[in-house]
């Protein structure tokens, strides 16, 4: 058996972890731990210039360390700060947020003006993914090593979730490979099964839900209908099964007007959306704007697009990778909002967009390392960061979503 070592955590670093530095000055990434404790650790698994290691016992808690309220923190791969205090969540964020721009951007003076925490700690979930295992539960993977486990209880997700993922059970047949459960403001629900062959499954339902069945080779809706409607502030967004939207939908609705107030400011009359997604944005800026291109690789979030914007003449959408539909375009955008996964922004993306040379781009980020990467590319560019936002878009796990505005150097 590994020897055990007790050791202090000196920091919280991106990925959840607790950081500690041996005296040869390899790092120790330990989960669940804070600032300043005392713990005994097993060193799980060692890389080249750090370690992995599992957290056996915490000797001196930190002052502020909380009970987690759920059984299966602790070794779930889903939550890494149930035992934070939510205004500690959000100002680790902020100070993780903080130094990675600073070292991975090398943005000396870094200067978050807006921190939004989340309406809601709990419950704040309008989408939850399960694997099956074997035997058909419903399963979340581990932390260390992502082997599957039946899950008992979550607390993420809102109501309709909540009650329902708990009623399903599913045979083991081994086609379904994951399920997604959905849900909107209003308690309508929908349920994704995606599976590895078009075998479709026996299926009982005692509940008003829509259920769709995924292959590699089709979509079939067995029950109800392939989309949910969404709400954000006043506008109601058409999302397909398939289609990406953000998961809390209170702290969206902060992060859109935040999104609002700064490309209002530069009076644009022709905006790029692009990771346009559903629209979500697009539908709050084209009111005041005479033009939009948007841009999306999925097919069935361009077609929810299309009913999402579909009041305005002014608009024009193009399918297919940002990054081979921008250099064919000749364009003037004065602002330009990106929305990418969480990779980033692919190279030539960025090089068609710095081609385009708008006024100002808006970049939300959901992975402060790819943001850091392309903001120092943006300066390089002659870009200057303006404005950044940390918007907590999920509690209790070490995400962090920003919204970044660059404006053009002017000589």
């Amino acid at each position: 058996m590994a020897d055990l070592i007790k050791l202090k955590i000196q920091s919280l670093v991106y990925g959840g972890s607790g950081m500690v530095r041996l005296p040869d000055g390899s790092a120790v990434f330990v989960p669940f731990t804070m600032p300043d404790e005392e713990v005994i650790i097993r060193i799980r698994e060692k890389k080249r210039n750090y370690s992995l290691a599992d957290l056996i016992e915490v000797v001196k808690p930190h002052p502020e360390r909380v009970e987690a309220p759920c059984s299966h923190f602790g070794f779930c791969g889903g939550c890494h700060y149930q035992h934070l205090p939510y205004q500690v969540q959000v100002e680790v964020k902020r100070q993780i947020l903080t130094e990675q721009l600073r070292r991975l951007a090398g943005i000396p003076v870094v200067n978050i003006q807006h921190v939004v925490p989340s309406p809601l700690e709990w419950a704040y979930r309008n989408a939850m993914q399960f694997h099956l295992n074997p035997s058909g539960a419903l399963c979340f993977a581990d932390h260390a090593d992502n082997s599957l486990f039946p899950v008992k209880e979550c607390r993420l997700p809102m109501s309709a979730i909540h009650r329902i993922w708990r009623q399903c059970v599913f045979d083991s047949s081994g086609d379904l490979e994951r399920i997604e459960f959905r849900q909107n403001q209003d308690d309508d629900a929908l349920i994704l099964m995606m599976a590895r062959t078009n075998a479709m499954p026996e299926l009982e339902i005692h509940a008003a839900v829509s259920v769709v069945h995924q292959s590699p080779q089709d979509q079939v809706v067995i029950a109800g209908e392939d989309a949910l409607m969404m709400q954000v502030l006043d506008k109601v967004f058409q999302v397909s099964a398939q289609s990406f939207f953000q998961v809390n939908l209170k702290a969206a609705a902060g992060m859109v007007n935040l999104v609002k107030e700064w490309a209002n400011q530069w009076k644009p009359d022709f905006i790029m959306d692009l990771y346009s997604g559903v629209g979500l944005f697009s539908a709050f800026l084209a009111p005041d704007v005479k033009r939009v291109v948007a841009v999306e690789s999925s097919a069935t979030a361009c077609r929810d697009y299309a009913v999402n914007l579909d009041a305005y003449d002014h608009i024009e959408l193009y399918e297919g990778l940002v990054e081979q539909v921008l250099p064919g375009l000749d364009q003037n955008p004065d602002l330009i909002i990106v929305d990418p996964p969480r990779s980033g922004i692919h190279k030539n993306a960025l090089q068609a967009i710095m081609r385009l040379d708008p006024k100002a781009l808006i970049y939300i980020s959901c992975d402060p390392a790819t943001l850091a990467r392309d903001l120092s590319v943006l300066v390089r560019y002659g870009y200057q960061l303006e404005r950044l936002a940390l918007i907590d878009m999920f509690p209790q796990t070490y995400h962090i979503e920003t919204v970044a505005l660059m404006s053009r150097v002017t000589q």
